[in-house]
């Protein structure tokens, strides 16, 4: 018992010391988290007071900006307003010298008042000369001003007056206002007042077995047959025109119409196998032609369409246009350059190459498909795609149909297989005719823009190359004198830059070897290179604006250095020697030994600023140009 009463009091020891291991445990845990978020607030302060701290020093630097430009908007306002308060000033001194002169005139006024009231007068009227002299001047100024404003506009009313006559001849695209209330009238009103067909003469409407097939039949289903033949169609029916005008004396039958009874019963499609599928006409609402019908229609839009594309492929395309027509949709050897009466340009395609673009445009998805398509499919026989597909016995038989002032269509022969023409190599031609091309090809803006400042330039050149071409002789040589001219002003600007940079650089090394110490001096590479490296130099008259650091130290050192060398060793106030420099290299070696002109340049503090040397080739061309004048 006493054992169990010992190890009981053992456990409970033990669950003491658990417990108070628990509680150290906790209160370390919350020491610590006490420190995280002591440390987590210091942070936090931190970060305000560089908040704070940033805040504050973008406000000084917007208040500092702020008083800058403050600052420099009242030295504008008052170099503004300088003229105007010096020009106050003479007038208040005047004004002080006329109360003045009035005030003196009334204190000796007397017997010679007269005499002192001319004297004023003059003075007033030297006065008043001053002032219409300022005013004179002022009006001049203006009076020069407008003339060179009267010319801008006179430039930009020629300009404005040149594009006014060239825009017709590029194309801008046209819009077209809404439809007048007057037009619609008068649609409406010939849509009512559609005249009544005329009867029209029979032609074969039934095939030779279909005759057959009429004859074996009884006579009343032969009458009944033939009497609903000789009836008005459906459509002229339906829209109250139930007999045609004047039967006695019927007229042909229109071109690929079926006539019967007297009416124009149905269009004909063409004898060809190739627009199997596709209507391409039906018969008009006034029911005496027959028209392209809405598949057609399509059609001919996507034809137009491409034509369109073609003439702007070789009128904007630069690939097209800059190659002669080598790179372009359809070959050169398929395309042929026609011309008007009026001077404009066209193209004429064949229709076996046209096609082919119009069939390769509806397989890359850029025009919807139509009725006529071409069903293919994968490897796996699924997915069927419509694709829109023309031949050229459609664009035969559609072309004549189309605006004539738009497209031009010359067909060769029959258009069979064996025609005469085809076989000598010729074919079908279609294309936009040049007047479409000069007035309604719609342009981009870029393009439209190039062409008019194309024209422009021509407009301006041509006078030029008239007069050219009409004296050969004296136009070269007034080229040949005009660069031979341009020759010489440059060589004479980059000798006087040569010249002047000359002067400079040997005054720079003057100064380095000046503050040298007796006894000391430059090795001559070394003081080369260390004022190319410290000359700031724009770009000479053979350099472009954009010419590297490296290009204008090249420069410096092949033309200018050379001077410097030759000037330098005629100088005896420089000592001349080679020693052996760091390296082993023997060079040639200055030393300034004059003490009068060390202690005169030391006292100067050198005759270059540390910025370098800046010079303008503009300038120096400039000022030779004044000098040789």
């Amino acid at each position: 018992m006493a054992k169990l009463e010992a190890a009981r009091e053992d456990m409970a020891k033990l669950e003491a010391a658990r417990e108070d291991m628990a509680k150290l445990e906790a209160a370390r845990r919350e020491e610590e988290e006490r420190k995280v978020r002591r440390e987590e607030e210091k942070r936090r302060a931190r970060r305000r007071r560089e908040e704070d701290a940033a805040i504050a020093a973008r406000e000084r630097e917007a208040e500092e900006l702020r008083r800058i430009r403050r600052e420099e908007t009242e030295a504008g306002l008052r170099a503004i307003a300088e003229p105007f308060r010096e020009e106050a000033l003479e007038v208040e001194a005047a004004a002080a010298v006329l109360r003045g002169e009035e005030d003196a005139r009334d204190a000796l006024y007397g017997a010679d008042h007269d005499d002192d009231q001319v004297e004023m007068e003059k003075d007033e009227g030297g006065v008043v000369g001053s002032l219409a002299g300022k005013v004179a001047s002022a009006f001049r100024r203006m009076a020069k001003y407008g003339v060179l404003l009267a010319a801008l506009f006179l430039s930009l009313l020629v300009t404005y007056g040149f594009f006014l006559r060239e825009a017709g001849d590029l194309g801008l695209p046209r819009i077209d206002g809404p439809e007048s209330a007057t037009d619609k009238e008068a649609s409406g009103a010939a849509v009512a007042n559609m005249p009544e067909t005329p009867c029209f003469v029979d032609n074969p409407l039934l095939t030779i077995e279909q005759r057959g097939a009429l004859h074996r039949l009884d006579e009343s289903e032969r009458a009944e047959i033939l009497g609903i033949a000789k009836k008005p169609p459906l459509p002229m029916i339906k829209a109250g025109v139930d007999t045609c005008t004047n039967p006695a004396k019927p007229v042909p039958c229109p071109e690929r119409g079926l006539c019967s009874g007297g009416y124009l019963r149905e269009c004909a499609e063409p004898p060809t196998s190739a627009v199997e599928g596709l209507e391409l006409f039906e018969v008009s609402e006034s029911f005496d032609a027959c028209v392209p019908a809405g598949d057609a229609r399509h059609v001919m839009e996507e034809v137009k369409g491409a034509l369109v594309d073609l003439a702007m492929e070789r009128t904007c395309g630069p690939s097209c246009r800059l190659t002669g027509g080598y790179v372009c949709s359809i070959a050169r050897d398929a395309v042929m350059e026609t011309t008007d009466e009026n001077g404009g340009r066209g193209w004429m395609y064949k229709v076996g190459s046209f096609v082919e673009y119009v069939n390769s445009r509806a397989n890359d998805g850029e025009v919807s498909p139509s009725k006529e398509t071409v069903q293919t499919s994968d490897e796996d026989g699924e997915g069927s795609v419509s694709r829109t597909m023309i031949t050229a016995d459609v664009v035969r038989a559609l072309a004549p149909h189309m605006d004539a002032d738009t497209v031009k269509f010359v067909d060769v022969g029959d258009g069979g297989t064996n025609s005469d023409l085809e076989k000598r190599g010729l074919e079908a031609q279609i294309g936009l005719t040049p007047s479409y091309i000069r007035a309604s090809l719609p342009l981009p803006l870029p393009c439209w823009t190039l062409l008019l400042l194309f024209k422009l330039a021509r407009f301006l050149c041509a006078p030029l190359m008239r007069l050219a071409l009409a004296h050969p002789v004296y136009s070269a040589l007034f080229l040949l004198a005009a660069v031979i001219l341009r020759k010489r002003r440059r060589r004479a600007a980059r000798l006087a830059l040569v010249k002047l940079l000359v002067a400079d650089v040997r005054e720079r090394a003057y100064d380095l070897l000046a503050e040298c110490d007796d006894g000391e001096g430059y090795a001559a590479l070394h003081l080369r290179d260390q004022i190319l490296h410290d000359v700031t130099l724009d770009p000479p008259p053979e350099l472009t604006k954009q010419a590297s650091a490296r290009v204008q130290r090249k420069f410096l050192a092949d033309a200018v250095w050379p001077c410097v060398v030759a000037e330098v060793r005629r100088d005896n106030r420089i000592r001349k020697s080679t020693r052996e420099v760091p390296g082993g290299k023997r060079l040639e070696w200055w030393e300034w030994i004059s003490r009068a002109g060390k202690k005169s340049r030391r006292s100067r503090g050198g005759m270059m600023s540390p910025g370098g040397i800046m010079m303008s080739p503009e300038g120096i061309a400039g000022g030779s140009a004044k000098k040789n004048n």
